[in-house]
């Protein structure tokens, strides 16, 4: 699973022409993965605590995780030479001539919200069950 999300980590970062210091392309990256893994974290502690406010700190704690892990892991290529030892790795991978630039962005875009939607929509089942059961 990582992986796939070096993997888009790599073709934002080779699109992005800016400052390779500034790892701004990088939080496409981190609202993806916050977006479509929320429903995890948002599912569980509901069900869990209820609609405390432990709730919605557990989830806050879970969101700043997320970000200071992938802060964290793409930090180091701030540093030329792991920059290209990453883009090394990737450079001659399949889907590269298979999967336009431009697609990258959009898929990363559409992503978020239909993550956010699969979140409430899960709640709304869970909740249905509890309420029916």
């Amino acid at each position: 699973m990582l992986n796939i999300i070096d993997y888009f980590a790599y073709r934002t970062m080779k699109r992005f022409k800016g400052n390779p210091m500034d790892r701004r392309e990088v939080q496409l990256v981190l609202c993806v993965v916050i977006c479509c893994t929320f429903f995890i974290p948002f599912n569980l502690f509901y069900l869990i605590f209820r609609n405390s406010i432990i709730c919605y700190i557990s989830i806050l704690i879970y969101v700043f995780a997320i970000y200071a892990f992938f802060d964290r892991r793409y930090k180091k290529y701030n540093n030329d030479y792991e920059r290209m030892k990453f883009y090394h790795k990737y450079d001659a991978h399949w889907m590269n001539k298979y999967i336009p630039n431009w697609t990258i962005w959009v898929a990363g875009i559409a992503l978020c919200p239909i993550g956010v939607w699969f979140t409430f929509y899960t709640n709304k089942l869970l909740i249905e069950a509890m309420i029916n059961h």
